[in-house]
């Protein structure tokens, strides 16, 4: 803060007695520049605000921000393209699971009955195919899940990335 202060009356008494903290030698000369310009005691000197967005530094700033916004946005959708893939295969995959749990029901109600030892071997057979396209379906939906878990961190890590890239000072 320019003007530390503990409460709103002393920070109006160092507002207006006092000069505002030197900005960190952290930040660019530039912003510096125009911190200290719109914090200039005479309001006859502190610039409006249409001026600060005209000046260079801040029209450099704002393009630059906006073509890394771009960019940015544009890989977002791409990774959105990726994720909805993801999700619509995770869909399929627990359609499918659904499916073959219930052909297993279906198997095992028809294993109650009465059944000659033929019948019950292809039953078992069926059975056992079904479990294995089971555990398959099972594998995939956990690929699937994993996969967009891992889509939904690294967006979260990309947007911070980028929100440092704004915020952090010039070093």
């Amino acid at each position: 803060m320019p003007f530390p202060a503990e409460n709103l009356p002393a920070l109006i008494q160092r507002i207006l007695n006092e000069d505002p903290l030197p900005i960190p030698a952290s930040y660019d000369p530039e912003l510096t520049r125009i911190i200290n310009w719109m914090l200039a005691k005479d309001p006859n000197e502190r610039p409006l605000m249409r001026e600060v967005m005209k000046d260079p530094f801040i029209v450099s700033c704002v393009r630059a921000c906006k073509q890394r916004l771009g960019e940015f946005v544009h890989s977002c959708s791409r990774s959105e393209e990726a994720q909805q893939k993801l999700q619509r295969s995770t869909e399929k995959a627990r359609r499918k699971q659904e499916k073959l749990a219930s052909e297993m029901k279906q198997l095992a109600a028809v294993q109650e009955q009465e059944l000659d030892a033929e019948q019950l071997e292809q039953i078992k057979k069926a059975q056992k195919a079904i479990r294995k396209k089971l555990a398959d379906v099972e594998v995939k939906l956990f690929t699937y899940e994993q996969a967009l878990t891992d889509v939904e961190a690294n967006e979260s890590k990309e947007i911070i990335g980028e929100l440092d890239k704004y915020l952090a000072p010039v070093e």
